[in-house]
């Protein structure tokens, strides 16, 4: 009989995973600023209309900056996540560009605009990283319960 090999996600570091988890929070408290906002209002053009566009603007752009910060810190810690991957790869270039714009003085915001006229794929980065992150923080928990369990069941 052969058997599957069964083949484990990679282990994570707690501190790591810590940290990114801290960074996506701060991204994911500004994406529910976004929607707040927008809920608030009804839509963006009421939004707009109401005389709230730079709050808009402020709360996109640093959303979608942190986002690349948190998915910059995905690939340095080589995390793998075939979703992840796809959406950073296919708008590297439109994240890099907004977080330069939001954290560094430019006359021009063309890249910034043309960004946050199409989110869509933000909103799909955003909940894939967000799986990515419960799922493990998860996986350490059940696994640490396992442990105390058994540690508890040797020592009774």
């Amino acid at each position: 009989m052969v058997r599957a090999r069964i083949t484990r996600p990679p282990s994570i570091p707690d501190e790591a995973l810590k940290r990114l988890a801290q960074y996506w929070s701060r991204a994911a408290l500004m994406h529910d600023w976004v929607h707040a906002l927008i809920d608030e209002y009804g839509g963006v053009q009421e939004v707009i209309d109401a005389d709230y566009e730079w709050e808009l603007e402020a709360y996109l752009s640093y959303w979608l900056a942190g986002l690349f910060v948190v998915v910059e810190g995905f690939n340095k810690l080589k995390l793998r996540d075939a979703r992840v991957q796809k959406l950073f790869q296919a708008h590297l270039s439109d994240l890099k560009g907004l977080r330069h714009e939001t954290y560094h003085f430019t006359l021009s915001r063309l890249k910034g605009a043309k960004v946050m006229r199409n989110i869509n794929w933000a909103e799909e980065l955003h909940e894939a990283v967000g799986d990515f992150i419960r799922e493990h923080i998860h996986r350490k928990i059940h696994v640490e319960r396992l442990m105390a369990l058994r540690a508890k069941k040797r020592g009774a």
